[in-house]
């Protein structure tokens, strides 16, 4: 890349005579599409963000728009690779949020966007800083550092604010994921998406991610469940934690919702209880 970038005929855009304000009216271009995810729903989703989200999507939104000013980044060297990298990114999501697409959703792609938005929005702070007159710098590293504080302090907005999804998790999860190492090989673990990823991922079992909607929510035991890995699978486990109980995670492209007391009444007794997660047997005839 460092040999072909040099050579490659891309324009070179000059600095903009008032930084400050492209930085102003890209912050008020993010907060629009936001906006439109408040009103209505996130695009290509059904999953609907109130005003109460606000105060945690903000701090994003400062040094998103660092980023997204196009003068501030395609103004430096080598502005236009980064835009290449997170431009077709966008792209997609941009498809997926208009056609509603269950295969690109929008919002999965944010993981992606990261890395290069990481390096633009850097970019266009330095670019930002030295554009300042020398009094004023300090006053805008200042306010970087603020939005930075800011991000980390509403990392992990509560699963209330974010159409009950659960962002993290706990120790108790954990504890309970990695004794499920312990189980009989080959048994199927039938969790929500969240619990599932790690139980395939940590607890390296077979896992049902959303399929395991019937076994979980039904009033009524179910005893086999789809696998997207390995087929029709009889239910070995069912993994339950409080904070599925609070939000079923299952469609990525749905809201999380609670879990009944009829639904949850029929799992007992667990083999397993770290103390906020447990781990219950199915049995041949009844899930014990």
């Amino acid at each position: 890349m460092r040999l072909i970038a040099p050579r490659l005929p891309l324009p070179a855009l000059r600095a903009p005579r008032r930084p400050a304000r492209l930085f102003l009216a890209a912050f008020l271009a993010s907060l629009l599409i936001i906006g439109y995810g408040i009103v209505y729903d996130v695009p290509g989703t059904s999953i609907p963000v109130g005003p109460e989200a606000v105060p945690f999507l903000l701090p994003p939104l400062g040094w998103l728009a660092l980023a997204a000013a196009p003068g501030l980044v395609l103004a430096q060297r080598g502005g236009w690779l980064l835009y290449g990298w997170a431009l077709p990114i966008v792209g997609l999501a941009t498809v997926g949020g208009l056609t509603g697409s269950h295969l690109l959703i929008a919002y999965r792609h944010a993981p992606y966007l990261m890395a290069p938005l990481a390096l633009m929005a850097g970019t266009g702070f330095m670019a930002l800083l030295r554009m300042q007159a020398t009094p004023r710098r300090p006053q805008f590293a200042a306010g970087l550092g603020a939005i930075l504080i800011c991000g980390a302090l509403t990392a992990y907005p509560p699963a209330a604010v974010m159409g009950g999804f659960q962002e993290g998790t706990t120790n108790a999860e954990l504890g309970c994921v990695l004794w499920t190492q312990q189980v009989e090989p080959g048994a199927l673990i039938v969790s929500d998406h969240r619990l599932s990823s790690l139980a395939f991922g940590l607890g390296e079992r077979n896992a049902s991610w959303e399929n395991g909607a019937d076994v979980i929510t039904a009033t009524g035991v179910v005893r086999k469940v789809a696998t997207p890995a390995a087929g029709t699978q009889p239910v070995g486990y069912v993994l339950l934690s409080d904070e599925m109980r609070r939000g079923v995670t299952l469609l990525q492209w749905e809201p999380a919702q609670p879990l009944s007391e009829e639904a949850a009444a029929k799992f007992d007794p667990a083999v397993y209880d770290s103390g906020r997660c447990q781990l219950y047997r199915q049995a041949p005839d009844s899930l014990m």
